[in-house]
């Protein structure tokens, strides 16, 4: 029997910017099949999210949408603004798990999945765990305490009184959405596969598809994204390790690649 037999869940989000509050704009999942390597009946998902704009970058802590982000992604700012809220967004995300969870429990849930993973995954447990991960943040800094001297008692109250804590704008749950280990990166792999050859002179996506004579269309559309990083990781499974890896001799017969005996007597 395989040793995998959970789904993988392929996931990109383009958002406004690359801060460490960046907001996501839209999100793309794509559900591959472990055996088959097939994208699933029902399996893919798409949304635009409504940003939080005005007083609320400030109350929130979010960063505000940067035109350089908008211009490489083509999101449309009225299209964005009519979308749904981000709480909307994912609950819709979290049925459309459930739904390619049966079981319901985390080990039974699909493999986070994507290229450059840990920009994605970061984004996700924002939106799972909360923005602010549940610490009491002040929109505003404490009064210095050398202008405490020129405030009386009642001003002094006054201006703590009128400190306000950040709100939280995500922490929606979730937590079973995607199975804990492994976290997947396509982009880890490609770097393995080409990592002695002199091209692709990068690892970006759009690089990787461009060497693998895919189409440039689409790019930067988290789903499209997404059904390309499902394409080559698929690829990478079928030609690659599973042309081989049945044949491989894993008996080591005690012999090692590397010279790793003499340290076996370091010192701690």
């Amino acid at each position: 029997m395989p040793v995998n037999h959970n789904k993988y869940g392929i996931l990109d989000y383009e958002t406004g910017g690359l801060g460490d509050n960046k907001q996501p704009l839209s999100i793309g999942i794509v559900i591959l099949d472990p055996r088959r390597l097939t994208i699933e009946d029902n399996g893919t998902f798409y949304s635009l999210i409504r940003p939080y704009e005005g007083d609320d970058l400030l109350h929130y802590n979010l960063d505000p949408l940067d035109p350089k982000a908008m211009a490489v992604n083509k999101l449309d700012i009225e299209k964005l603004r009519a979308a749904p809220t981000p709480d909307q967004v994912w609950e819709n995300v979290r049925n459309f798990m459930k739904y390619h969870n049966p079981k319901g429990d985390k080990w039974s849930a699909p493999i986070f999945t994507g290229w450059n993973t840990q920009f994605d995954y970061e984004i996700t447990q924002r939106l799972i765990s909360g923005n602010l991960r549940n610490k009491l943040t002040l929109e505003s800094k404490l009064i210095p305490k050398k202008d405490h001297k020129g405030l009386g008692e009642k001003e002094l109250a006054k201006a703590y009184k009128d400190l306000r804590l950040l709100k939280e704008p995500y922490g929606f749950g979730g937590e079973t959405a995607f199975r804990p280990f492994p976290v997947i990166d396509v982009a880890t792999i490609a770097f393995l596969m080409f990592e002695s050859m002199r091209e692709p002179e990068n690892m970006k996506l759009d690089t990787i598809k461009s060497f693998l004579g895919f189409p440039e269309d689409g790019a930067h559309n988290a789903l499209i994204d997404c059904l390309f990083t499902a394409e080559i990781f698929a690829r990478y499974l079928k030609n690659v390790i599973r042309a081989v890896a049945p044949d491989i001799d894993y008996e080591t017969k005690g012999e090692y690649i590397l010279d790793i005996e003499k340290h076996f007597n370091v010192k701690q």
